[in-house]
């Protein structure tokens, strides 16, 4: 799926369908683990880290959709007793769109 930044298509595409705005997040452990926490860990799943966030994003758009326009991506840290956190919050625009050729 592609995904841009901007709010525009590259150069030979086209917006067929606008769906609404999607977003996802995913927290990420930034601090070191505790001792029971990377053993614990290293015999449960591995952490989806930042691309978690990205691909829950593409998880939610509508099947049709074939681009995310507009992705935003935001960031908030905080500090708790079991280690330091990294929030990622990434909203963008889902679409339609077909590659025209110059004419």
């Amino acid at each position: 799926m592609l995904m841009v930044t901007t709010d525009n298509l590259p150069e030979g595409c086209v917006i067929q369908t606008m769906y609404p705005l999607v977003w996802a997040y995913q927290s990420v452990q930034i601090s070191e683990k505790s001792i029971l926490q990377s053993v614990v860990g290293a015999f449960g799943k591995k952490e989806p880290g930042v691309q978690g966030a990205f691909d829950a994003l593409a998880s939610l758009v509508p099947p049709e959709a074939n681009a995310i326009v507009g992705v935003k991506v935001t960031t908030s840290s905080q500090a708790f007793g079991n280690g330091t956190f990294l929030y990622v919050t990434v909203t963008g625009t889902p679409v339609t769109y077909e590659r025209r050729e110059p004419t």
